[in-house]
């Protein structure tokens, strides 16, 4: 086909550029190619070099232009410039373009672009007087919510919430403005309730503006749209979870009515993208996402960290003075707790006696080590323990997990169901003699931990997890669990095996694991914790 013929040549090309320079790979791809087809294959020519060689990858697309200077391609020229990280070069290309239509990604651009050049002017001055005394209740402000989107994130918010009204605590949580009517795969003008109850929290949700719109009077929009609602009811302290996207209108309307503000750094997302994009950490973006977080952080008076790894690596960016805590994930010991295993279920899976389950619930994406745990299952079926492994969940890596057990003959072995309902994971948890966590070596593996975890340790699973600093705070190792060197599936296989030969093993560090959730990481014990601070900051309020 065509699109095989030009991709053979790029290619070559790119053998030719890697071996005589860049002037070989360009004459090589306009040997083979009319302009049209030229143009196609600077593209690709530039994909394939944007990570490593941003600056040429500019100078391919550029190129390109020439053959193609309609608005039309320069917007789309631009988008890729965007994608690939390179904010200032993108915006240069649409800065006297007054009249270009705006997608998606170009107005994501002008507002990268804008709240840079605006970010100080948005922000009033501390020293409104506070709308609320001391007994103001908590405003706190969440990017997405049950029950439109199921996550990680959103189990937290409601967990937390949920337990910290328990002690007491009025609190309302506020969505983004703008959730959940912007999010991805929500229906065209689709119609959602303002006000929504989810068990014993209030979820306040207001539209906003879209982001195409001016940098600036988004964000005081959105700004705007939680003081209406701060001032009918007024709160003490404005608690937002990350990012700055969430973050930094809540920041506004705390500071415009005079409120204390928390901001609670569950993870840092531009690292996330930065585990799946080589290169990214280099990148204009990367840098301005990071800026803006520090922004946020700086003007808190309070910083809550998901880990201590969070902590720390915020640290050296935190002004002086300034106040940082831990605020673990955490897990409910009544919903998650030791239950028999449902035979049937096992029997549908191909579970047979004396195997040694390894159970996975969550989202497939590159840095989980999952191909890590498929390559261990390997080779401990040349060793002849009967190992075998449940995959429960979806991804952008399924396919490619499908394909690796496919030629490594394991579909006898490992299993993949697909989503399941989550009052379903229990039973396929309960499945499980180990839960592995073997999350790459990747940064943000090292700074943040997820939910998965604690969930396994309060059910009295073996967890084996890579030995990262954000999962060594969770499992110590031969106490409550096991630690992993990260990528390396034979020291996986190893540890299964051990697991594998002492039952006993295995119940002692699954019962350990539980006592300590029960103890430390209780959403219990948080939400005691939290409304101690709460009234710190009160106390302070008061003085």
């Amino acid at each position: 086909s065509g699109e095989m013929w030009r991709r053979r040549i790029v290619e070559a090309a790119l053998a030719a550029r890697a071996e005589h320079g860049m002037l070989a790979g360009l004459a090589l791809l306009w040997r083979y190619a009319d302009p049209t087809d030229y143009r196609r294959m600077l593209d690709a020519f530039a994909e394939a070099l944007s990570a490593t060689e941003p600056e040429l990858a500019r100078e391919c697309v550029m190129l390109g232009l020439a053959f193609d200077p309609s608005e039309r391609r320069l917007r789309q020229i631009a988008r890729r410039l965007f994608q690939w990280g390179q904010l200032g070069p993108a915006g240069e290309l649409i800065a006297d373009v007054a009249n270009l239509p705006d997608s998606k990604a170009i107005g994501e651009l002008r507002f990268a672009l804008g709240l840079r050049r605006e970010l100080e002017t948005l922000l009033p001055s501390r020293g409104a007087a506070p709308l609320a005394g001391p007994e103001g209740g908590v405003a706190y402000v969440a990017s997405s919510a049950l029950p439109e989107v199921v996550s990680g994130y959103t189990t937290r918010t409601q967990s937390l919430l949920s337990a910290l009204a328990a002690t007491g605590e009025r609190v309302t949580c506020h969505t983004r403005p703008g959730f959940p009517w912007d999010r991805d795969g929500a229906p065209p003008n689709a119609e959602f309730a303002e006000e929504i109850r989810v068990g014993p929290i209030d979820y306040v949700r207001s539209p906003a503006p879209p982001v195409q719109a001016d940098p600036g009077g988004h964000m005081r929009a959105s700004a705007d749209a939680l003081i209406a609602h701060f001032r009918a009811d007024p709160p003490a302290i404005v608690h937002a979870a990350s990012n700055y996207r969430n973050a930094l209108p809540a920041l506004i309307a705390a500071r415009a009515i005079g409120a204390a503000f928390i901001y609670e750094v569950r993870g840092f997302w531009e690292l996330s993208t930065a585990s799946r994009t080589a290169g990214w950490e280099e990148t204009e973006r990367f840098a301005f996402e990071r800026d803006m977080e520090h922004f946020v952080v700086n003007e808190a008076d309070l910083v809550l960290t998901i880990t201590e790894a969070v902590r720390a690596e915020l640290l050296p960016n935190v002004r002086e003075g300034a106040r940082a805590r831990v605020l673990s994930n955490g897990v409910d010991p009544e919903r998650f707790r030791p239950m028999p295993r449902d035979e049937s279920l096992a029997a549908e899976l191909g579970i047979e006696q004396g195997d040694i389950t390894l159970v996975y619930a969550g989202s497939l994406v590159e840095y989980e080590g999952l191909d890590d745990v498929i390559a261990a299952i390997g080779l401990l079926r040349e060793r002849d323990v009967p190992a075998r492994l449940i995959i429960v969940g979806d991804g952008r890596c399924r396919a490619a997990l499908e394909r690796q057990i496919a030629e490594a003959g394991l579909g006898d072995r490992v299993r993949l169901t697909g989503r399941v309902a989550p009052d379903d994971v229990l039973a396929y948890l309960a499945l499980a003699d180990i839960v592995p966590i073997v999350r790459k070596l990747r940064r943000v593996c090292e700074l943040v931990s997820p939910l998965k975890p604690f969930e396994a340790m309060a059910m009295e699973k073996v967890v084996i997890a890579s030995d990262l600093p954000a999962l060594a705070e969770i499992v110590e190792d031969g106490t409550r669990g096991r630690l992993c060197r990260p990528e390396d599936p034979a020291h996986l296989a190893a540890l299964i095996e051990e697991l594998h030969a002492d039952p006993a093993l295995r119940a002692t560090l699954g019962r350990a694991a539980r006592e300590w959730v029960i103890a430390e990481r209780s959403w219990t014990a948080h939400a005691r914790e939290l409304a101690e601070i709460y009234r710190e900051i009160r106390a302070g309020v008061e003085k």
